[in-house]
């Protein structure tokens, strides 16, 4: 209560990229870490190629971003009294 939007905003973001961020690193790790066997599951590409990782890497990362700002916006709108009457 009593929060700027701003504020809302950028905590919802920020709460939301942490398991992000920690899930795209946990990713990329384990890409490394099982490259021999996705060698041979995907064509033409070597499984450590860093063009791919950074490009799926980026993807998933602003798909994430552009999730947790439509839902971040959606929470500046709402009336704390609105939310506080209903319960």
């Amino acid at each position: 209560m009593g929060a700027w939007g701003s504020h809302v905003l950028r905590m919802v973001i920020a709460d939301g990229m942490k398991p992000v961020l920690a899930g795209l690193a946990l990713g990329i790790l384990s890409v490394f870490g099982i490259s021999k066997a996705l060698a041979s599951l995907v064509y033409g590409v070597s499984a450590s190629d860093p063009a791919t990782l950074a490009g799926v890497t980026l993807l998933f990362g602003c798909v994430s971003l552009g999730a947790l700002y439509l839902s971040a916006r959606r929470a500046t709108r709402i009336d704390p009294l609105v939310i506080l009457r209903t319960d």
